[in-house]
């Protein structure tokens, strides 16, 4: 739930700064897969998942769906692994994406 809060300001902030294009850098295959392979599945089945279940968080992805929508934005999904021992900007950047979505969860900023 924490990361799809953090993707949703991350694209709101896009949004008030006019961009249209993104880029969005994620460890999270549960974020990630569910934009890129599930959502035009969940979108035309009514947001349900194949078992006719409500899709788990499904209020905040077709949030996000929305906000990208209307904002007619592009957003390129690239994976990179998670906690890596590997040196360099994708490494730094994803430990400080942890860093803020903890301190967000204790201080109840994202939920």
């Amino acid at each position: 739930m924490a990361e799809l809060m953090a993707l949703y300001h991350a694209i709101l902030t896009a949004v008030q700064h006019r961009l249209h294009k993104l880029v969005i850098i994620t460890d999270s295959d549960y974020v990630r897969n569910g934009f890129v392979v599930h959502l035009i599945n969940w979108k035309t089945r009514g947001m349900l998942c194949t078992k006719n279940k409500l899709v788990k968080h499904g209020k905040q992805i077709q949030s996000i769906d929305d906000l990208v929508t209307s904002n007619e934005m592009a957003i390129y999904w690239k994976k990179i692994k998670g906690h890596s021992r590997i040196e360099g900007p994708d490494k730094t950047g994803n430990d400080l994406a942890d860093q803020l979505l903890k301190t967000g969860a204790i201080h109840g900023d994202l939920i």
